[in-house]
């Protein structure tokens, strides 16, 4: 019982500090993703380098994605942790946990561009 115990403070000690370091993480990401945007606003750029920007800044922006559902799981799981001392409250974190990964996975929905608008422009 003891090694369970453990196992499982060793398991929110490792979850505690990942959350430590998701700002920086995060901070990372987007000052890379600011050098990609001002690189290509300041540069000529030729089709192929163009497309290797763009490959760069997706992968960017992937992992930016991630990070930002990341740190909304554990937004939830920071403000409801005081309910893993109550076997009962655990399943409700869980359901909590659950709730906002599904919301995560929602679709995007453009904001201005109309998804027409933005083949057409792919097109030229």
């Amino acid at each position: 019982m003891i090694e369970e115990i453990k196992e499982a403070v060793l398991l929110l000690n490792k979850i505690d500090e990942y959350i430590e370091t998701l700002p920086t993480l995060m901070s990372n990401n987007d000052q890379a993703i600011s050098d990609l945007y001002h690189y290509i606003e300041n540069n000529t750029l030729n089709s192929k380098s163009s497309y290797r920007m763009i490959k760069e800044l997706k992968e960017r922006l992937k992992e930016r994605r991630k990070l930002k559902n990341q740190q909304a799981i554990m937004n939830v799981y920071n403000n409801q942790k005081q309910k893993l001392v109550e076997l009962n409250n655990r399943k409700m974190l869980v359901g909590n946990l659950c709730k906002e990964e599904k919301k995560l996975e929602a679709p995007y929905k453009n904001r201005i561009y109309e998804e027409s608008e933005l083949k057409e422009k792919l097109e030229g």
